[in-house]
Formats: structure tokens, sequence, C-alpha cells
């Protein structure tokens, strides 16, 4: 037995290790593209309704199949799935440059989100598959820095890397690092176990759906994200609109990301020991903050310090959300997870369309005037209708909760 525990631990430390080194080169590479895909559509042409509709149905594609990459992951494995949506992504990124028109932007937009969606929502399964159920939140939150700091070194340079080598190299930078992403899967996961019974499945699924607290937080999401999609899609546009530069650009973008470090790792460990539900309040209450002092910026030099608010309104919201999701369910985490990831998308589809309309007729400080009105919604509904969900009586003999979720 206790030889059996220590393979089981050296396995999982094995895995979050080459997670890591994966996480590092994926978020590295989205952070090459995400920043710079508003401005290449802008320079094509596209209006900020066109902009906002290719997002939009992008997101809205992933909707329909985050769920499905969860349950499928459940069935079929966790590891060869986020393999082959990360190579996916990587051909997507060397097309990208080459696209000059809005059909040509809304096919890649289709094909990135869906790719994008089975590696996000398949990869957290596999972090919780190699932590233990009292220390998920710290495990994963240490797991997912990996992912800030390659996010921080990409969008640190590459401002100066677009000006210097032209923004195609961006792209083509971002599919070698989502190989290399790929490459760790491949090297240091193994294969977690897979749900066989499709009645379990059915069963598992329609307990998700009964269950009223996972559903009003499921809501909340989904409305959070209708604001929060308006901190990456129109971001870039909006520091341009107030004179800063591509290097600028990417400092916005890495600022934010260094603040998630520290936010993942304390207080999103913090919610193994107070619980999820003061964590995920708090996060939410600094979305309004957030939105509104963009509208306060005379200058995009002022968008840097309000940046640093991104750890508390995308760190510790992650990191407590994967925590409550894996505390609904233990056996189901791959549709929980995909249902979560579907409530996000379509939020950001929702926020993305309606954002780019707002802007078109109203300007970008009007669209975040709205977006940080309509985001004090969402802390209102989970404060008072929610429940915690964390598990807080273990037994120190047998390591399984003894108390209700």
């Amino acid at each position: 037995m206790m030889r059996e525990l220590e393979n089981k631990t050296k396995n999982n430390n094995t895995a979050l290790l080459g997670l890591g080194i994966s996480g590092f080169c994926y978020f590295a590479a989205l952070g090459y593209v995400l920043p710079f895909v508003p401005i290449l559509l802008r320079t094509s042409n596209l209006t900020y309704a066109e902009i906002g509709l290719v997002y939009m149905a992008g997101l809205f594609l992933s909707v329909l199949v985050q769920t499905l990459w969860g349950t499928l992951a459940d069935r079929v494995g966790r590891k060869i799935l986020v393999i082959l949506a990360t190579v996916a992504s990587a051909v997507v990124a060397t097309v990208y440059p080459h696209a000059s028109t809005f059909t040509q932007f809304l096919l890649l937009g289709l094909s990135w989100f869906t790719f994008q969606a089975a590696a996000t929502t398949v990869t957290p399964l596999i972090a919780v598959g190699a932590s233990e159920p009292v220390t998920i939140a710290r495990r994963f939150g240490k797991y997912r820095v990996s992912g800030s700091a390659g996010w921080i070194a990409s969008t640190a340079t590459s401002g100066l890397v677009s000006e210097s080598l032209g923004v195609q190299t961006i792209f083509y930078l971002a599919a070698i690092l989502l190989i290399l992403s790929a490459v760790s899967i491949q090297i240091s996961i193994k294969d977690q176990a897979v749900v066989k019974s499709e009645a379990t499945a059915k069963g598992k699924l329609h307990s998700l759906v009964v269950n009223r607290n996972f559903l009003i937080f499921l809501v909340t999401i989904l409305m959070a994200n209708i604001s929060a999609t308006t901190f990456v899609s129109f971001l870039s546009l909006y520091i341009s609109q107030l004179g800063g530069s591509a290097s600028m650009i990417g400092w916005a973008f890495s600022i934010a990301a260094i603040t998630e470090i520290p936010c993942m790792i304390y207080l999103g460990g913090l919610s193994d020991r107070i619980g999820r539900k003061p964590l995920l309040i708090a996060a939410l209450l600094f979305y309004p903050l957030r939105l509104f002092l963009y509208t306060m910026a005379s200058t995009s030099n002022l968008i840097l310090p309000i940046q640093l608010l991104h750890g508390m309104t995308f760190g510790v919201l992650y990191v407590a959300s994967v925590a409550f999701v894996s505390d609904i369910t233990s056996e189901s985490r791959g549709t929980a997870m995909g249902m979560y990831n579907t409530a996000s998308s379509a939020g950001s589809a929702t926020g993305s369309a309606l954002a780019g309309f707002i802007a078109d007729s109203r300007g970008l400080i009007d669209m975040y005037r709205f977006m940080a009105a309509f985001s004090i919604i969402p802390v209102l509904i989970f404060a008072f209708m929610a429940k915690e969900t964390l598990r807080v009586q273990y037994s120190s003999h047998t390591q399984k909760p003894t108390g209700k979720t």
C-alpha cells in the first residue's frame, strides 16, 4: 500500500511538472496571439461590429462543443484530446496572418475557439486528477501559475517582436510554442481513467442539470463573462485609440498576468480553508471597478495600473471556480468542467457581439461604461443565491470527506 501511494505521488508530481511546462508554452502562445488578433482584424478594415461578430461566432461554437469535449474526455481519455486540439491550434495560428476578409477571419475564429475550448476544458481535468481533494485549489493554482508565466513572457516581448519583425512572426512563434506544449503533454502525462458506462454518464449529467447550486454558479459565470470579454477582445483597440503603441499593448497584458501569480497561489489556496464563495464574491466585485476605471483613463499609460486588478478578476475567480466545480462532483468532472466553460463561452460570445455594436454606435468609452454597470448583476446573483461547496471536515484516518458539499 505504501509503495502504491509513493508511486501515485511520483506520477502526480511528474504530471504536474509536465503540465507546468505545457501550460507555459500554451499560454505563451495565447499571449502572442490574443492581444494582436483585434489589431489584425482592424487593420484588415473590419468594423467594430464585424470584429464582435467574429468573436461571437467562435465563442458560440465553443458553447456547443465545450460540454461535448468534457464528456468525451471522461469517456475516451483526456491526453489524446489535449494533444490533438493543441496541434490543430498551431495550424490555425500559422494561417491567421494570411487572412484578409471577414469570411476568412470568421472561419479561422470558429476553428480557433473550437480547439481552444478542448484544451482549456480538458487540461484542468488532468491537473485536478493529479491533486488530492483537500489541496485541489492550492495545487491547481500552482500549476496554473506556469501559464501566467508564459503569458507574461510573450506579452512582454510581443510588442517589440511585432514592431521589429512584423505581426506575422507573432503567429508563427505561437504555432511553435503550441507544438512544444503538445510534446510536453505526450511525454509526461499518463492518461487517466475514463467513464465507460453510457448509462452512468447520462445519470451524472442529469445530476448536474438538476443541481440548483451548480446552475446558479453557471448563470453567474455566464453573466460575468458578458462584461469580462472586453478585457481582451477590445482592450487592444482601446489602448490604440488612447495613443498607445504595440509595445504598450503587450505590456498591458503582461502586467495583468503578473498579478495572477500571487493571487492564484495565495488567494486561490485560501479557498481551501475559508471556502469558495467568499473568494468568488470578492473577485466578482472587482469587475465593475476595473471596467469603470477604464472609462476614466485619459491616456494609454493609465491603463497599465488598472491592469493590476486582473489578479482578482481572473486569477482568483478562475482558481476558485475550478475548485467550486470540483466540489460539485468527483466522477463526472469532465462534464461539469465542460458545462462551466460552456457558460463562460456563452457569456463571452454574447458580450463580444453586444460590445461591438455598442462601440460602433456609441464608442468604446460608452461600451465600457455599460459593461461596468452590467457587471454588478452577477455579483448580486451569486452573493444572495449561491451556497458554499467546500468540504470542510475530513477524517485524518480515511482521508475521505465526512461533511456535505
